[in-house]
């Protein structure tokens, strides 16, 4: 009993460091892989502006669903993939002991083969889909590194863009609200 309160004191107190490291740390990371400046120091290259911020924060917030939908996809094409390969290999196991003279059986068998064509249109559809979104995503990446990544900004800023976007955020909302409530 004793070693397992210590185990759990021992791993909630591991978890405690982390957590203090990382908040010590916090301050530190760039979320957008540029370079985050301190109050007050220069800097020879492109220094985003709170403008620009916001549009990196919403670009960011769009690559994130794109990955989102595109993970979603490829799981869906992924599990449509198993489903038509394995209709597939109870065909040619049914095809082997096929009785040509039961009419039954064949139809039964012949469903299982249309059951399977549209099993490989489903996934079919769903890879034309995959790529779409990957390549979205190869687009949002792209825009993304080109504005967001290679220059410069101060935390400062940021905080306001973070500020600035929430307030709009929550203005269309309310006014989306008040949209519905006058439908009603």
């Amino acid at each position: 009993m004793t070693s397992r309160c210590f185990d759990r004191f021992g791993g909630l107190m591991a978890t405690l460091v982390l957590m203090v490291s990382v908040s010590a740390h916090a301050d530190e990371t760039d979320p957008f892989g540029g370079q985050a400046l301190k109050p007050g120091e220069k800097h020879d290259g492109k220094v985003l502006t709170v403008d620009e911020l916001i549009a990196c924060i919403d670009l960011q917030r769009d690559l994130h669903g794109q990955e989102s939908k595109a993970d979603s996809l490829e799981l869906s094409a992924d599990l449509a993939e198993s489903r038509y390969r394995g209709l597939a290999q109870i065909i040619d196991a049914e095809r082997r002991t096929l009785d040509a003279t039961d009419q039954h059986a064949i139809d039964d068998f012949n469903a299982k083969v249309r059951e399977q064509g549209e099993a490989v249109d489903a996934y079919n559809d769903l890879v034309v889909q995959l790529n779409g979104a990957l390549s979205k995503q190869d687009a949002l990446a792209g825009q993304f590194n080109a504005q967001c990544t290679t220059s410069a900004y101060y935390a400062s800023d940021l905080t306001r863009a973070y500020s600035i976007r929430e307030r709009r955020l929550a203005e269309s909302i309310a006014r989306e609200s008040g949209k519905r409530d006058g439908n009603r």
